[in-house]
């Protein structure tokens, strides 16, 4: 679930790193739930050249990724989901450091 402080931090981000994080809060209930999933199943993030490879617990990267979809990032070109791993492509290698920071943020 996405607190007010966990908020409070992606709006710091967002200002510090001038990017535009936009979550579909058309079913808020829905976002909190895959918020929280993200958190559970997510173990690693590492960001490598404009990639961003995601390890998570068996049989939960599908649902990790729509998470990260729903997100809405502007430095994502796509998303690809296995089983355990979930690999984000981005623009460019800022881009996928910044994404890799705004993921980890989910994950505390």
């Amino acid at each position: 679930m996405q607190t007010k402080n966990s908020q409070k931090l992606i709006i710091a981000m967002k200002t510090m790193l001038n990017i535009d994080v936009k979550v579909d809060y058309n079913d808020q209930n829905t976002s909190n739930k895959h918020a929280s999933i993200f958190k559970e199943a997510v173990i690693s993030v590492t960001n490598v050249s404009n990639l961003v490879v995601l390890k998570t617990i068996s049989n939960s990267a599908p649902i990790a990724t729509m998470f990260i979809d729903k997100l809405q990032l502007e430095q994502v070109i796509g998303s690809i989901a296995g089983e355990d791993t979930i690999l984000v492509i981005c623009d460019s290698e800022q881009g996928a450091k910044e994404v890799s920071l705004i993921l980890n943020s989910y994950m505390e």
